[in-house]
């Protein structure tokens, strides 16, 4: 479901700002742990392997295709009482620093990539729990599309582009400090529609590791609490100015796209909420594209979207699937996905980035900003 984000914000430290710790505290286990603070560290080792998926014809070229990769990956553990009553359960934020061998040096080459990530952890008092981790970033990439020296690479065409992952974990307990991991991880490489050719890479792997924490600590299974009335705003409605630029192909010039979203939150638990909305698309880019084919359609575009948000803190992100009601030019499906993160500023504001996507392919990544009442 995360095939075209492209996110530059590092979503894992809204836990940090938005929460104060508490001082160490005392943790004694058989007379095996020591005084700690609330968030150990924690350092592990990851191998990766797994396959390209084939999402379009452009790339059966990639066939028999098998990634691996290493990574090492640094971390804190949250487990203190504050992060416990604010979420339910105790996240890792962190980030890890991998090597990617995409096992086709000719046209994808290889990649080093650098991830922020958070990853929350369920029956963590338990020895087998598992856990959901959600990551974004930037990778190097040391083979892009040339038109002469590398004709055959559609995945990517920038040597830089957004890295992202999705992780289902199972984790044992071997001991206090050592702790097995076997998980399905979900990979993404694209630029976010910033340039063409940008098929991008969807790889699934198998992941397994072992990771080791420092001073570590005692995982209380608390109570929860509900949340109260006055605890937070149970419902939003926003209005959101966004816009970008989007050049033809491999031109250098690049075209305003901007528009208008109206949308209605309404928050149904700790940490979801649902949304219905309506925007209005200007899309220059588009009316070039008429041009071109010697047409005369608008090339302005209306949609109703229906939605999900996770509320971090003061970081939202954001799920939309949007529906085209006015689309005088058909150049695509009549759906799309819309990926978002957004950062309050204040009680009445918000800034971020959103990425517009049909299906496998990025449309165009805006920057926006909204308005809260």
């Amino acid at each position: 479901m995360f095939r075209k984000i492209f996110i530059i914000f590092i979503v894992q430290f809204f836990l940090l700002t938005n929460i104060s710790y508490p001082g160490p505290v005392s943790l004694v286990e058989s007379g095996k742990l020591k005084d700690t603070t609330d968030f150990p560290f924690v350092l592990g080792i990851k191998q990766h392997y797994g396959f390209i998926i084939l999402h379009t014809k452009a790339i059966s070229q990639l066939k028999g295709s098998y990634p691996w990769a290493i990574e090492a990956d640094f971390s804190w553990h949250l487990v203190g009482k504050k992060v416990w009553e604010a979420y339910h359960f105790y996240p890792r934020i962190g980030f890890f620093v991998s090597y990617f061998n995409f096992d086709n040096s000719s046209i994808l080459g290889s990649g080093w990539s650098v991830i922020g990530y958070t990853e929350p952890f369920f029956m963590s008092h338990k020895k087998i729990n598992f856990s959901i981790k959600g990551g974004a970033g930037l990778s190097y990439l040391t083979n892009p599309y040339d038109e002469i020296d590398n004709p055959d690479n559609l995945s990517y065409c920038l040597p830089l582009g957004g890295f992202v992952i999705l992780n289902f974990g199972l984790n044992y307990r071997i001991n206090q400090k050592l702790n097995l991991n076997i998980a399905a991880t979900y990979n993404h490489i694209s630029n976010g529609g910033v340039k063409q050719p940008n098929k991008g890479i969807n790889f699934p792997t198998l992941t397994a590791g072992i990771d080791y924490t420092f001073n570590p600590v005692e995982f209380k299974k608390r109570p929860k609490i509900k949340l109260g009335n006055t605890d937070t705003i149970k419902k939003r409605i926003d209005f959101i100015l966004f816009g970008t630029t989007k050049a033809i192909g491999t031109e250098s010039k690049r075209y305003p796209v901007f528009g208008a979203c109206v949308k209605v939150s309404k928050r149904i638990k700790r940490l979801s909420a649902l949304t219905i909305g309506a925007e209005w698309i200007v899309n220059d880019y588009l009316k070039q594209i008429i041009k071109k084919n010697n047409g005369d359609d608008d090339h302005q575009r209306a949609s109703v979207l229906l939605g999900h948000e996770f509320l971090m803190g003061k970081f939202i992100f954001s799920q939309q699937l949007g529906i085209y009601v006015y689309i005088p030019f058909r150049d695509n499906d009549p759906v799309y996905q819309r990926y978002g993160l957004a950062y309050r500023i204040t009680d009445r504001m918000y800034a971020g980035i959103n990425i517009k996507a049909h299906r496998h392919v990025a449309d165009f990544t805006d920057i926006r900003i909204g308005f809260c009442f």
